[in-house]
């Protein structure tokens, strides 16, 4: 194990484990969400919406709510059985879910 694995299992044990697992799937999660597919696709759909200026923030932000409660939504209910089982998607899974990902790219791209 390399001495950064060793340092972050010595915080699993004790009171603050559940804590730093928070704060390191935060950090994880925003690192993810600044991925280039997740920013082109929230932002063709806010450019797609026709508000006014004041509206937009509103918008954006209810999008964005919207977007990370139906991502993690998704994560959580597809990831977690993953984890608890100790298993791994089959590599054809992950590659028809990379086409499917690059295909609604392009369709909100075109749309």
């Amino acid at each position: 194990m390399s001495e950064i694995d060793v340092w972050l299992e010595g915080f699993m044990n004790g009171q603050g484990s559940v804590a730093l697992v928070l704060v390191v799937s935060m950090l994880l999660g925003l690192r993810h969400a600044t991925d280039p597919d997740h920013l082109a696709a929230v932002t063709t759909l806010l450019a797609s919406e026709g508000s006014q200026h004041r509206r937009r923030f509103e918008e954006a932000s209810l999008m964005g709510l919207s977007w990370g409660l139906g991502h993690g939504t998704t994560l959580v209910l597809l990831g977690l059985p993953l984890v608890l089982f100790n298993r791994y998607l089959p590599e054809s899974v992950q590659q028809a879910a990379e086409v499917a990902i690059g295909v609604i790219i392009v369709f909100l791209a075109v749309r």
